[in-house]
């Protein structure tokens, strides 16, 4: 027991009051293995509060110790001092001294005991009184920071709402524009399908009008074919027919190549021919006489007769001349009609093959 008359082995628990809660209650304030929320933070505030008071608390106990410590050590070294002392006055002093000094050392004992029993009660009351107004400041203390801490909370609680409702109100914002412009372009595209679909569907009926057109054109194409194949067959008797009665003279040269040669000269040349050969022909035997287009002088003469029998007459009579003369006397232009130098006439028959050939024979003599 020491001056205050308070026991070493007395601890914090003994004045801890009532209210508190014990250390191994408390897990939100001893084991914070989970974070706290929005709701536990004032609690676990409090409990941190009130493990800051008991912290201090203890420390004010350890001070008293301390200090009664420091006590009893001045305490014993006046002892001890006065034992020397009195050592050194019994050996100085006689024995009545000596009694009166028992006599006051048993006095000094006991207003000693009376002073230690008078401290220990005042600071017994004095800490209690301490521990009163500590208790009564803690109390205050947590209810202000309760207090402080539930306006701030509220305060939090507010912004965190206004937070929320501007961020919502955005959010809202930003998708009622996403909503327009999705339905914007909703609506552009339901009018492209629009016009897809009309360009389609016109597309379509110009398809099927190219079709019928094609189908139409592939049925005239048909047609025309086949009316080509008729006038081809046309073209094939008639060449057939004019071949019969064609005949063609080469090397015969202008009467004068400075001037235009007619037709009727044309004829009056055959006619002689054939005067010359003993055959009578006609103006009216002859169907059509011409030269071919070429830029010689000579160009051969191509003569149509009427009938065949007048062409074969005139050819047979040729013919007959250009294998009975002698080479001297071949076959010339030295006729009444042309006054020309000698120029050898050949002799050339269509004779008809097809539809597109003609076989030509050149009946050359030498």
């Amino acid at each position: 027991m020491n001056i205050f008359g308070i026991r070493k082995t007395t601890t914090t628990e003994q004045f801890r009051p009532s209210f508190e809660p014990e250390a191994n209650q408390n897990p939100l304030l001893y084991n914070n293995a989970t974070p706290a929320t929005l709701d536990q933070l004032p609690l676990r505030t409090k409990d941190c509060n009130i493990r800051n008071m008991d912290d201090y608390e203890k420390n004010i106990i350890d001070m008293f110790q301390t200090f009664s410590s420091q006590q009893d050590k001045r305490f014993r070294e006046m002892l001890t001092n006065i034992n020397t002392t009195r050592q050194d006055m019994f050996q100085n002093l006689s024995n009545q001294q000596e009694v009166r000094f028992r006599e006051l050392l048993t006095d000094l004992n006991c207003a000693r005991q009376e002073i230690y029993q008078t401290v220990s009660i005042q600071q017994e009351k004095c800490f209690k009184e301490l521990l009163t107004s500590l208790n009564s400041a803690r109390q205050n203390m947590f209810q202000e920071l309760s207090n402080q801490q539930d306006k701030r909370f509220n305060d939090l609680i507010t912004s965190l709402q206004s937070t929320r409702d501007e961020v919502c109100q955005l959010l809202y914002d930003q998708r009622e524009k996403q909503f327009e412009e999705l339905l914007s372009n909703v609506n552009r595209i339901k009018v492209e399908k629009e016009t897809l679909s009309n360009t389609f569907n016109n597309l379509s009926s110009k398809y099927d009008e190219v079709l019928l057109r094609l189908q139409k054109t592939d049925a005239e194409k048909r047609d025309g074919e086949e009316n080509i194949q008729r006038l081809q067959k046309k073209l094939d008797i008639l060449e057939r027919r004019l071949s019969l009665s064609t005949m063609k003279l080469r090397n015969i040269p202008k009467i004068n190549k400075y001037e235009f040669e007619t037709k009727e000269d044309l004829c009056k040349f055959i006619i002689k021919l054939g005067k010359s050969h003993c055959i009578r022909i006609e103006m009216s035997n002859i169907r059509d006489a011409y030269r071919e287009n070429s830029e010689e002088s000579s160009a051969s003469i191509v003569v149509e007769f009427t009938t065949v029998l007048m062409k074969e007459a005139l050819h047979s009579a040729l013919t007959k001349t250009l294998k009975e003369e002698s080479k001297s006397e071949q076959l010339n232009t030295t006729l009444d009609y042309y006054k020309t130098p000698a120029s050898f006439l050949f002799l050339s028959v269509f004779v008809f093959i097809s539809s597109f050939y003609f076989l030509s024979l050149f009946l050359i003599y030498f």
